[in-house]
């Protein structure tokens, strides 16, 4: 018996259908609930959603379930409208999937070791790996979000070379009387000092960092 949603699907133009199918394929092997609510919804948005954020979003929901299970897995699916909403905003946004490879091969030419790449909500290392997001988007095009990307990884590889986790941060802001604060202050002033790092090391890319930062309205002081 064919239901609603393989009415749906049936009745798109056949690339919409090739698109749709090849990714429920792709999601049903790492489970089939997923898959499931991706066929569901998809029909909906691919009329006016843009391929990339429909790729982001159904990638984003598989490395979730990945790290977090089935449950936070389908909230993500549930987002969809968020992503549609941010069409404009993020058609000029890279993929994590994109620049994963090439970003990766940056940090072992700076490091001659391998630092993993993996996608996650919060941009950080663990001094094995470095975590960035499903989707950069704060700029109106590629390039500039790929130079946002490109100097992202650079502060985090900045910190694994130059001995931010050389002493327990966390412990360290403990006696304060607020100790997130104070924690969020020595982020800031870390963030200066890895900037200076990367002005001595990579001057290129240091200049590339400060035309994004006037770009975005921000001003670190000197």
């Amino acid at each position: 018996k064919v239901g609603p949603t393989e009415e749906k699907i049936a009745a798109l133009p056949t690339a919409d259908q090739e698109f749709i199918l090849d990714w429920v394929k792709r999601v049903a092997s790492s489970n089939l609930e997923v898959a499931w609510q991706f066929a569901r919804r998809a029909p909906a948005l691919i009329g006016g959603m843009d391929r990339r954020l429909m790729e982001a979003w159904v990638l984003g929901a598989c490395d979730v379930y990945d790290r977090l299970g089935l449950r936070h897995a389908l909230t993500v699916m549930e987002e969809a409208d968020h992503f549609a909403e941010r069409q404009l905003e993020m058609t000029a946004g890279v993929l994590f999937e994109d620049v994963a490879g090439v970003l990766g091969n940056f940090v072992r030419g700076l490091s001659g070791r391998k630092l993993a790449m993996e996608q996650a909500k919060t941009v950080h290392t663990d001094t094995e790996k470095i975590f960035l997001p499903s989707v950069l988007a704060r700029f109106p095009t590629v390039a500039d979000n790929f130079k946002l990307a490109k100097a992202m990884v650079a502060l985090l590889w900045a910190q694994t070379r130059f001995g931010t986790f050389r002493a327990d941060l966390t412990a360290a802001c403990a006696g304060f009387p607020d100790s997130e604060r104070a924690l969020k202050q020595l982020h800031a002033l870390e963030t200066l000092r890895m900037t200076a790092c990367i002005a001595r090391e990579l001057p290129g890319l240091h200049r590339d960092m400060e035309h994004l930062k006037m770009e975005l309205g921000e001003e670190l002081p000197p």
